[in-house]
C-alpha cells in the first residue's frame, strides 16, 4: 500500500496547477514579469477575467480528468500487489479514495491564483484577454478545453503508467541512496533534541 500512499501525494501536488493561469505580458514590467502596483490588475478585473475564461468549469473538468487517472493507476498498482483481487475491492477502493477528492475546493484554489494574476497582469492585459475569450474564436477555444484536456490527461496516463514501474524503482533508488547518505553523515540532521539537553 506504501505505492498507493506515494501515488496520492504525487497526484495531489499537481492540483496545485488547478488554478490555471493566463498569458500576458506587461510593457511595463520588471526583470521578475511582475507589473508595478499601480498598474495590476485590480480582483473584480481578475474575476471578470476567470469568468470569461470559464475557469470554475476548467478547473473542475481538469480535478474529474486527474481524479479518473488517478483511480486507474491506483487500479493497475493495486492489482499488481493484488492480482487476484475483485471487482467488489475495486470498488471499494474507488468509493474510499472519492472523499479525497471531494475535500479539494475549486473555489478556495481560484480565490487564492487571484492575487497571483494581479502580480504579472495589468488593467489593460485583463481587458485584451477578456475581449479575445469573449470573442467566437476565444468561445470556441474555451468550448472545447474540457474535451482536449481529457485527452491530454488521457494520453499522459498511459505514458504514465507504462512507466510507472521504471519510476517507482529509480524513485526508490534514489530514496535508499538518501538513507545512506543520512546514515554516513548523521551530522547532517544536527544534534538530537536530547543531546543538547544534557549539554
Amino acid at each position: 500500500m506504501k505505492k498507493l500512499a506515494v501515488l496520492l501525494s504525487l497526484f495531489l501536488l499537481s492540483i496545485c496547477s488547478l488554478a490555471q493561469t493566463s498569458q500576458g505580458a506587461a510593457k511595463d514590467a520588471d526583470a521578475t514579469g511582475m507589473v508595478p502596483k499601480e498598474q495590476q490588475a485590480t480582483k473584480e478585473d481578475v474575476t471578470a477575467l476567470m469568468q470569461a475564461l470559464h475557469s470554475r468549469q476548467q478547473s473542475e473538468a481538469m480535478l474529474t480528468a486527474m481524479s479518473t487517472q488517478f483511480n486507474r493507476s491506483i487500479h493497475d498498482n493495486f492489482l499488481q500487489e493484488h492480482p487476484n483481487a475483485s471487482p467488489a475491492v475495486l470498488k471499494k477502493l474507488d468509493e474510499t479514495m472519492d472523499p479525497v477528492w471531494k475535500m479539494i475546493n475549486v473555489d478556495e484554489l481560484l480565490t487564492a491564483a487571484v492575487p497571483i494574476y494581479q502580480k504579472y497582469l495589468s488593467h489593460d492585459d485583463v481587458i485584451a484577454l477578456i475581449s479575445f475569450y469573449s470573442s467566437p474564436a476565444g468561445q470556441h477555444f474555451l468550448d472545447r478545453m474540457p474535451m482536449l484536456m481529457k485527452e491530454a490527461s488521457e494520453m499522459g496516463g498511459n505514458i504514465m503508467r507504462g512507466r510507472m514501474a521504471d519510476i517507482q524503482k529509480a524513485a526508490a533508488d534514489k530514496m535508499a541512496e538518501f538513507d545512506k547518505y543520512l546514515k554516513a553523515h548523521p551530522e547532517e540532521l544536527g544534534a538530537p533534541a536530547q543531546a543538547k539537553t544534557d549539554q
